[in-house]
């Protein structure tokens, strides 16, 4: 889907340096969505090496698996609503790129290294940034488990709760 941002993201990690890209595939999961014809196009062609792999639709048990095996999460959707995926890589202790947009910043907090959605260069500083590791991406990684413990489907749903009990009765 559009609002995904595949194309922005791919051109990013296409700026990194070989070293880099020899390294840390850029693996793709999801069902094609809507006008995603030509990007998975792109892929297809971009894939003959290796760099770049597309695995389709996951089945949700198979998704903690792809985290356990991942180096971090590129989520930089031009538009998101509450942002599950960030949430599951948090949780799964993997460093997050994520867009400085939507409702993201909120679940994120000061976990995620945030960038502009649409700029190339900037995704792919922090991409390169996060393939060289360092003390604050641990420090990032460490808080967003703790941010993830926190917010739980319980926990959402005594939010609620508590909102109901406070609102007035007519």
């Amino acid at each position: 889907e559009p609002r995904k941002n595949k194309d922005t993201i791919l051109d990013a990690y296409l700026k990194l340096p070989g070293r880099i890209r020899k390294h840390f595939p850029f693996v793709i999961g999801g069902a094609p969505g809507w006008k995603s014809g030509t990007i998975h196009e792109r892929i297809k062609k971009l894939s003959s090496n290796g760099e770049v792999r597309y695995l389709g639709y996951l089945p949700e048990q198979d998704i903690p698996i792809l985290y356990a095996g991942a180096a971090a999460k590129i989520f930089i959707p031009v538009y998101e609503g509450f942002g599950l995926p960030a949430l599951e890589a948090l949780a799964s202790g993997i460093p997050l790129i994520v867009s400085c947009s939507s409702s993201l910043p909120e679940v994120v907090k000061d976990a995620g290294n945030y960038v502009s959605p649409m700029d190339v260069d900037a995704i792919s500083l922090s991409m390169e940034l996060l393939a060289e590791s360092s003390e604050d991406t641990d420090n990032r990684v460490k808080l967003g488990i703790d941010i993830a413990r926190k917010l739980t489907w319980g926990q959402c749903v005594s939010g609620v709760i508590d909102v109901y009990q406070q609102a007035p009765t007519l």
